[in-house]
């Protein structure tokens, strides 16, 4: 079966280092893959700096959620595996394509 596997952080270089990992571990285990890097969503956030006067003076944020997703042509089984061994920092979804 083909699986679509989704996986989003925060860090671009914990993600990239992780999808790196797993292009190795699929080389030598002869496993089908493909793997795309989707565009990062960036969210910024105001906050005033001082609850009183001052509304001028704020400070921004901006968090960036980095994207990829993998198609595997693999078992079940594998992917059980597979989720047991992900950094927290990451997250993870699956889906079957058909």
């Amino acid at each position: 079966m083909v699986y679509s596997l989704s996986f989003n952080s925060f860090s671009n270089r914990i993600l990239r280092g992780y999808i790196n990992y797993l292009k190795f571990l699929f080389k030598d285990l002869k496993i089908k893959h493909s793997i795309f890097f989707l565009p990062k969503k960036k969210k910024r956030k105001v906050l005033l700096r001082s609850p009183h006067v001052n509304k001028k003076s704020k400070e921004t944020y901006e968090f960036c959620l980095h994207k990829s997703l993998v198609l595997v042509k693999t078992d079940i089984n594998f992917l059980k595996v597979l989720k047991n061994n992900i950094p927290t920092i990451i997250h993870f979804k699956y889906k079957v394509k058909v």
